[in-house]
This record gives structure tokens, C-alpha cells and sequence, in this order.
């Protein structure tokens, strides 16, 4: 379930973040999310394509898997042979619409020795690693802007002559030792080629072309680039940087920067298997309340522990709730602040294996828009809505506490949805006192983003579901009533008379 940073070429760097491309982000050990994987083998379509090479490659990959975790990848068209590849368009659950680039080892063409570009089969490997390096590498800030999302690279060792067997742990430890038989490369589809052949552009194209070819080309000289080449590994699928040795490391594509709170900063993101999603992260060197005198102190070695409750809340009590009121939780992740670099330092990696993380990521479900910041003056349609969402999650037993216009979102259907819970509590509706608290927050609602008045606001606006799980509810509620009449405190007619002159008598 990692992701490394794919920060979008044309977005400022904003916030106190410092986000940038090529940041690996990994689940924290202590998160307890846990992402369902689907193990199902590869198919085809029942509609076989049509292939116009010279391989019978449409027999060979119609029982084709790759080990678990599996999901469908329906193959729907052949598109064309290469020198080492076949080319196969193809839908993922995950990725969408994909180039399936396929090399079947006891056949291709550029096996023979006469070959004008002969690949013996031994280094087959490195030519499909040298590839997978150059797109996490000098490619990763261009994917899905000038070159494709790079989505991994595969190996089977199944020649399409055995099932695949997923519960069966024995028959996959005994033919571990086997050789692969299969490569391939995932890859975003990008359209139609401009050839094959020469092809002739007008004044408009020729520039364009150029620039973008400039833009991204490799600053280093001849020998530079001999040395690099020489220093990669060939054994680059099993370094733990590498998306292709965690079964495809998700790209999260960074596209816009959002706000900044008191902990963390927020990003809009888009991710391969999740879609629209919120990142919120938060730079330990640099964040606000990291200054003893804040309202909002938190110690750098608590970060995790807030970090942890508000996955505890999405996890727990509002598990029930996640894409409806509240948003889809997709895990707690950490960063120590490395980039994915291919130059070769395995050692030095594994020697700063100790240091502390330099950040922290929550990913949620994108939920819509706020209604704040500041007053929102809502119909009473609009009001209903909001409390209706509040009663829900009081239900719940769950206190949110960031009583705010910018926790309240607006989505896509016109559902509130409710976001901030990492100072919130639980409390049972069978205890008198978390009823109480329940009920006092369901009328901060009313008076904080409703508008209502505060005079006229009491226990009586809020429906009975709130007492009725009470060992006696009537009593209960006899009981605050009768406490309704007693004189204010102080502090209490001083809020009053403050509300009543900044926002005045609100009908």
C-alpha cells in the first residue's frame, strides 16, 4: 500500500510541507488499515482479438497469471510486435485503461544471433529493468504529462500449461526456483503513434515536439551517463524502493494544494486504486503548533499519537459512516524524506534505516467543498440536512468537537458530509453524562453554524434519540428541563450578550 509523490509539473509549492516528487510514503506500522485485495487470476475477453503478428502470443496469454495480490486485467486488444515486446491494450481495475507490453521468453524475435538488435535471453532482465528505472527515475516528474503513468513491472514463471492454484501455498514454494517465463510492463494508454515512418508537421508541431524533448533530457555528458548506467543493479526488483517489488507501488498524483490547519497541511491528489482523495501531511521539521506558546501546542513526538486517534475514530465508531457522512479512510502512512533514486546506495539506505520520520500522511476520500470558512446562512432545508448529519453522528456516540463551517462539506450528491476528527470523543448513549455532552454539541450546532439563537436554543430543538437509550428517558429529560430555568452563570450571560452584538437576534 505504498505510494510515492507525483507532484503535477504546473503547481506551485505552497504550504509547510515542502512536498515534492519522488517521496515514498509507506503504512506506519502502527496503522491497523488494512486495503482488501482481490485474488482473482488475468483473463481474456470472450471476444478474442485479432492478432496481426507472427506469434501465436493470444494462446500464450489467455492463461497467463501473476502472483497474488491478483485482479482482472481484461485484455481486449492486440496492438502491435516490437523488437523484444508485444503490445496488448488492456483495462485494469486499478489503472484503467493500460498498455500491456509482453515479452514471452522462449519466444521472441530478437533471440536469434543474426538479429540486427540480438537480446540473448539471459539479459532480458536487464533490459526490462533498465526501463522501469528510467521511468522512477529522470521520467517520474513527466509521468502522465509528456511520457505514461508507469503502473510496474511483472514476471511469471507460469508457461499457461498449470492452473493457478491460490490456495495452494506448497505448489508455489516448490516451483519458486523456476524461471520466469513471461515479463511484462504496465503502462498508461496514451492514444494513437504519430507513425509508423516518417511523418511530415507543420511550423506549430515541430517546436512543441522539440521543447518537450529538451525539457526532459538528461543534463548528463557521455561518461556521466556511462557510469550511471554501469552502477544500477541488475537485481533492481528486489531493492525495496522499487513499486515493481511491492506489486506496484501506487503514483499519487499531487495536483492542487488546498489549506493549511494547525497540524497539517491539505492537498487534493488523485490515486490509481482510491480516485479523488485528500492528502493530508504534515512536515515534522515545520508545522505550526510546534511552538510551546501555541494555543494548540502538540510535541513532535505526539504528531503519530494525534495522527493514531483520528485513525482510531475511522476505524471505529464512524466505520459504518465512511462514504456517506464521513469520509473513506485509506491509512496512516510515513516517510523518512526519501526520494526514489536509482545511483546504487542500498547500503546507505539500509544504515538510515533508524531515523525518525520526517512525515506523516493521512489519505481520505475527497468529500466536496466547505461551507466555510465564517458564517454560512443556510434555508431551512439546508438546516434540517445539518443537523439531521449531526444527529447521526451523535448516534454514533461520537462528539465531534470541531464545531466549524469548514468541517461541514457539501459533495458531489448535495450530502453533508463532516471532516476534523482528530479531537473528537466517544461516549455511550447509556450514560447520563456522554448524553449530556452529546446534547450540548448538538445545540452548539444549532447556535455556531445554524444561527440560531442562543436564547432560543435548548435541549427541546433536539429529537428524543438522543435520550432514548437512557435507562429512564423521561426522567432524564424532566430532570433538564427543570435545570432550564435556573439563573446563568457569569460567563455564560457575558457569551449571550457577545453573540447577540456581533450577529443580533437571529429568527
Amino acid at each position: 500500500m505504498s505510494f510515492i509523490i507525483q507532484f503535477a509539473p504546473s503547481l506551485h509549492i505552497r504550504g509547510r510541507s515542502y512536498l515534492k516528487s519522488g517521496l515514498r510514503f509507506d503504512i506506519h506500522p502502527s496503522s491497523q488499515y488494512r486495503h482488501p485485495t482481490l485474488p482473482v487470476p488475468i483473463q481474456q475477453t470472450s471476444v478474442s482479438p485479432t492478432i496481426s503478428g507472427s506469434r501465436e502470443t493470444d494462446t500464450l496469454l489467455s492463461n497467463e497469471t501473476l502472483r497474488p495480490p491478483l485482479y482482472t486485467l481484461t485484455v481486449h486488444q492486440y496492438l502491435a510486435a516490437g523488437y523484444l515486446w508485444d503490445f496488448w491494450l488492456a483495462t485494469h481495475p486499478l489503472f484503467g485503461q493500460v498498455v500491456l507490453k509482453l515479452v514471452f521468453i522462449p519466444e521472441y524475435p530478437c533471440r536469434k544471433p543474426d538479429y540486427d538488435f540480438y537480446i540473448p535471453k539471459e539479459q532480458i532482465f536487464d533490459e526490462v529493468s533498465r526501463e522501469d528505472k528510467r521511468y522512477l527515475g529522470s521520467l517520474a516528474s513527466v509521468q502522465g504529462d509528456l511520457v505514461p503513468f508507469y503502473y510496474g513491472m511483472y514476471g511469471s514463471k507460469n508457461d499457461g500449461s498449470k492452473k493457478l492454484d491460490l490456495n495452494s501455498e506448497a505448489e508455489e514454494e516448490e516451483e519458486e526456483e523456476d524461471e520466469y517465463v513471461y515479463y511484462a510492463i504496465l503502462m498508461e494508454y496514451i492514444d494513437h503513434p504519430i507513425g509508423p515512418g516518417s511523418v511530415w508537421l507543420d511550423q506549430e508541431w515541430k517546436p512543441s515536439i522539440l521543447a518537450e524533448s529538451l525539457d526532459v533530457s538528461d543534463t548528463m555528458n557521455y561518461e556521466e551517463q556511462s557510469q550511471f548506467i554501469s552502477d544500477l543493479e541488475p537485481a533492481f526488483l528486489e531493492t525495496p524502493t522499487s513499486p515493481s517489488a511491492t506489486n506496484g507501488m501506487s503514483i499519487l498524483a499531487v495536483h492542487e494544494y488546498i489549506a493549511a490547519g494547525y497540524l497539517w497541511d491539505f492537498w487534493r491528489a488523485t490515486h490509481p486504486l482510491y480516485g479523488d482523495v485528500i492528502l493530508k501531511l504534515v512536515f515534522v521539521l515545520d508545522y505550526p503548533c510546534a511552538v510551546p506558546g501555541y494555543d494548540n501546542y502538540i510535541p513532535e513526538h505526539r504528531i503519530i499519537k494525534e495522527a493514531l486517534r483520528e485513525e482510531r475514530r475511522y476505524l471505529g465508531p464512524l466505520a459504518q459512516l465512511q462514504g456517506s457522512l464521513v469520509p473513506k479512510y485509506y491509512g496512516l502512512y510515513a516517510s523518512k524524506g526519501d526520494e526514489v533514486k536509482f545511483d546504487g546506495q542500498e547500503q546507505e539506505e539500509e544504515e538510515e534505516e533508524e531515523e525518525d520520520y520526517w512525515y506523516f500522511a493521512i489519505l481520505l476520500e475527497y468529500a466536496g467543498n466547505p461551507i466555510g470558512p465564517g458564517s454560512a446562512w443556510q434555508d431551512s432545508e439546508w438546516k434540517d440536512k445539518l443537523y439531521s448529519a449531526y444527529e447521526r453522528l451523535h448516534l454514533h456516540g461520537v462528539v465531534h468537537t470541531e464545531i466549524c463551517s469548514r468541517h461541514v462539506l457539501i459533495d458531489d450528491e448535495g450530502r453533508i458530509r463532516l471532516v476534523s476528527f482528530r479531537r473528537s470523543s466517544t461516549g455511550k448513549l447509556t450514560k447520563r453524562r456522554d448524553v449530556r455532552e452529546l446534547m450540548l454539541e448538538g445545540c452548539e450546532v444549532r447556535t455556531n453554524i445554524g444561527m440560531e439563537n442562543v436564547h432560543e436554543t435548548t435541549y427541546d430543538c433536539l429529537p428524543p434519540t438522543y435520550w432514548s437509550k437512557l435507562p429512564d428517558p423521561d426522567g432524564f429529560i424532566r430532570r433538564v428541563r427543570a435545570n432550564r430555568n435556573r439563573p446563568l452563570p457569569d460567563w455564560a450571560i457575558a457569551i449571550n450578550e457577545w453573540q447577540d452584538r456581533q450577529y443580533g437576534s437571529v429568527p
